[in-house]
């Protein structure tokens, strides 16, 4: 008679270890999910809480913000949506994907960012660079002009570094006037109201008084900070208060 337990042992190990395999490259392949495929799928939350992390560990990857602006909005926060799509737009205005879901987004809200007034190709042009981009350029074109202008006075006047220097100082003028008019867009020291019946007093407390109550979605502009409060101001409805901290996001 044969005794088969030293196999039955050899076929036990065996299938453990498959076993074991099989749940190793499970939890693997769940560990390796993309936020991409999350969002595929639907799971619009772990996709979120992904991109988050991309954010705070790279808080210039604007592809980003866009991103988990787009698993927020379908998880049903406007305002969240559409503060990080004004922080990815801000950092990549030419990306049309940014601008079309921004438009759309803010429309619904019923604080449009780009009225119908406007051509759109008009913002498109207005809004080429980014802030950083035009403070680059800026930085980059001032120091030409000193150069060529420093070389025009040593005596060295040739055409050259005459159209250099003049080229450059219209070009720093230009963009110094960019970015003027680009600090007083929505774009710049600015947030989002976060929730409806947001309460605007007239100081940096509640003990001031009431002056007006915003819905949610609505974009302010950032006027000065005291402790927890926010001097704020309404873009275009004149309307100046402050509100708590925790009551917006800034962009």
């Amino acid at each position: 008679m044969r005794d088969d337990r030293k196999g039955d042992r050899k076929v036990s190990i065996i299938k453990k270890s498959l076993l074991f395999l099989l749940i190793t490259c499970a939890c693997a392949y769940s560990q390796n999910t993309s936020p991409e495929d999350l969002y595929k799928k639907g799971d619009y939350e772990k996709a979120a809480n992904v991109y988050l992390e991309r954010i705070n560990s790279n808080p210039y990857d604007y592809a980003s913000y866009y991103n988990y602006a787009n698993c927020i909005y379908r998880l049903g926060n406007t305002p969240e949506a559409m503060a990080y799509y004004m922080k990815a737009f801000s950092m990549n205005p030419r990306n049309s994907d940014i601008f079309f879901n921004l438009n759309y987004v803010s429309r619904q809200a019923g604080s449009p960012l780009f009225p119908d007034d406007v051509p759109v190709f008009v913002y498109r042009i207005y809004f080429l660079l980014s802030m950083n981009e035009i403070k680059a350029f800026l930085n980059i074109f001032f120091w030409i002009f000193c150069l060529s202008t420093s070389i025009l006075l040593l005596g060295k006047s040739t055409n050259l570094f005459k159209t250099v220097s003049y080229s450059s100082l219209f070009i720093c003028i230009f963009m110094a006037l960019l970015f003027f008019f680009r600090t007083n867009s929505a774009f710049y020291s600015s947030a989002v109201i976060k929730s409806d019946q947001t309460r605007i007093m007239s100081g940096p407390g509640e003990d001031f008084k009431l002056i007006a109550i915003s819905d949610s979605s609505k974009v302010v502009k950032i006027l000065s900070e005291s402790g927890e409060w926010i001097e704020i101001g309404l873009l275009g409805q004149g309307i100046k208060g402050w509100i708590k901290t925790e009551q917006i996001i800034k962009i």
